[in-house]
């Protein structure tokens, strides 16, 4: 019949990391995991007199993530924006005659304000050679992870064969992307 309990602390970083294949530099990584129990008897001399019957066991976690992520992918070329599609093998039909645009270039009049306004949405390539069609963007964005835990467990001993308990947890996860 007596309190027991315990702490815990987890951490790393960015400086036990190595630099990941083909990335200009470590991206951020912090993760902090931390928490403890605490367990015992719940005294309810009214209920039980000197000896109790009922028990407690409660615990708590935190784990906190900041971090950062690279972020590839294939945006479209300054060219293609403006229709020039002579690097590419790929023949470009006009589809209002069914031939062939002169040099696999669109002329400009011909793209639709739609597609412009769609294109705007897509950011410029920042990595490789203004004429590289795939993996020409990286990015190094956040995301953040971070849960917190608790938990309460109640055990009753009814009587010497019959026993009784409750547990309640909760769990809070927060994800920025």
């Amino acid at each position: 019949e007596q309190f027991h309990g315990d702490i815990f602390e987890f951490h790393t970083d960015r400086a036990l990391n190595a630099t990941p294949y083909a990335k200009p530099s470590k991206p951020q990584y912090i993760a902090n995991d931390f928490g403890g129990t605490l367990s015992g008897p719940l005294r309810l001399p009214v209920l039980y007199g000197a000896r109790s019957h009922t028990f407690f066991l409660g615990t708590f976690e935190d784990f906190q993530n900041p971090q950062q992520l690279f972020i590839t992918n294939s945006v479209p070329t300054s060219a293609f924006r403006s229709g020039n599609f002579s690097s590419i093998s790929t023949t470009i039909i006009d589809p209002a005659s069914g031939l062939p645009f002169q040099g696999n270039q669109i002329p400009a009049p011909r793209i639709s304000l739609q597609s412009t306004g769609i294109l705007a949405l897509y950011p410029l390539p920042n990595i490789g050679t203004p004429t590289q069609l795939s993996n020409n963007y990286i990015q190094l964005r956040r995301d953040d992870y971070t849960t917190d835990q608790y938990d309460i467990r109640i055990d009753n001993r009814i009587g010497s064969r019959q026993s009784a308990f409750g547990r309640y947890t909760h769990k809070n996860i927060v994800q920025d992307l």
